[in-house]
């Protein structure tokens, strides 16, 4: 991973500095979170996502709250949803080599 974050207390820094080298804004960022230490920083970018475990506060502030709860396919559900909303989806298919499953099932 070439940006990994662990343990970090000020999180709006290190995403103000993490955008800032990768030449973005704050409004092209989804940024999920579960606690309350995630708020100041969902207040800030574009695509607020809370998982369904979240706490009440942050799901208040989502645009999306994920089907799944963290932990168990909440970021893979989020991660297609923009892939689709970009309408890349069957980019990702195309280079994964997965065609149309329901023709090459056998029943």
């Amino acid at each position: 991973f070439e940006h990994y974050f662990l343990g970090v207390s000020d999180k709006v820094k290190v995403l103000d500095s993490l955008i800032h080298d990768l030449g973005i804004s704050f409004e092209e960022v989804c940024y999920m979170g579960d606690d309350l230490m995630d708020i100041p920083v969902m207040q800030l970018v574009g695509f607020p996502v809370a998982v369904a475990n979240a706490v009440d506060e942050v799901k208040n502030m989502a645009a999306y709250i994920t089907r799944k709860n963290g932990g168990n396919g909440a970021v893979r559900e989020v991660v297609e949803l923009i892939l689709k909303a970009q309408n890349r989806w069957l980019e990702v298919l195309e280079l994964l080599k997965i065609h149309d499953l329901k023709e090459t099932r056998k029943d």
